[in-house]
Parts: C-alpha cells; structure tokens; sequence
C-alpha cells in the first residue's frame, strides 16, 4: 500500500508491507521535486461512516443486468433462473471457477470456454491489483482481453 503525504518541505512517500513501514523521499529515486502548488490530498479516516442511503441518486431500473426467475421449488424454495448482463447471459445455479489473478492454473481460459461451455468466471480484484497491476490490465484493453476471454462471456470480481 503506497500513500503520500506531504511533510511541509518536502513530499514523503511510505511504502506499507507486512514487513513494516519504509520511508523514501525523492531524492533515492534520483529525481529532486519541486514543491507544487497545486492541489492538497485530503486525509480521510478510514473509520469515517459512508454517506446515508440519502444521498444516493434513486434506483433507476436498467434493461441489460436482470434476473430472470424459470422455477422455484415448492419444497426447499430454490431457484432456477438466468442472469442477464451485457455480456452475456448466465444460467444459475452454476459452477462458477475462481481465476484468482485472470489465469486458471492447468488449463488455458480458452479451452474451459470451449469444452466445459463456462459461462461466468470470478476474478478476484485485489490480487489483480497486486500483480499483474491495473496498469498492464488496462493496457491489455480491459479484463476480458487481458485474460484472452471471450467478450460474450461474462466475468464477476470482487
């Protein structure tokens, strides 16, 4: 976890792992920075409540993420139904793989698209972050390209 602060003179940066807590200023990365003028990040506590239900704009209904109910059970009240998103459409209840940093280990995506016909896939958003990064995300052209998935198929992170 990276955070900048500004410590009057000059702009400190603190590298957070769980091997502690390491302080760099600018000039070990060999560059000497001028103090801007510009724009001063606000420190928010993380403790701080989130804004009341309120404030939210209301709910708009949308035409492309829906449920669609097919059968419920009289007995254990289960469901069967479809998700409509606008990538595709997914049948549930289903088995959904974990593709923890966009990759399943031991078989391409590719393949399970094509012989097991999966047709939603979980990524999980923090490790993504952590490496490969959303810089190399992006610049792959999104999640979807990044992971050589087909853009009919849809994905869920957390």
């Amino acid at each position: 976890i990276m955070t900048l602060r500004d410590d009057g003179d000059e702009a400190v940066r603190q590298d957070r792992s769980q091997s502690g807590v390491r302080t760099d200023n600018a000039a070990i990365e060999g560059k000497s920075r001028k103090k801007k003028k510009s724009k001063r990040t606000v420190w928010v506590d993380p403790l701080t409540p989130p804004p009341s239900c309120a404030e939210f704009p209301p709910y708009q209904p949308t035409d492309f993420f829906r449920y669609e109910l097919i059968h419920r059970s009289k007995i254990s009240n289960a469901r069967v139904g479809r998700i409509h998103t606008p990538h595709g459409i997914v049948d549930t209840p289903g088995f959904v793989p974990v593709a923890t940093i966009g990759a399943l280990k031991g078989v391409e995506i590719r393949q399970m698209d094509e012989m097991a016909d999966q047709q939603l896939m979980f990524c999980n958003t923090y490790h993504l972050l952590l490496q490969p990064g959303p810089e190399v995300v992006s610049g792959a052209g999104g999640l979807h390209e990044f992971m050589n998935r087909d853009r009919t198929r849809p994905l869920i992170t957390d």
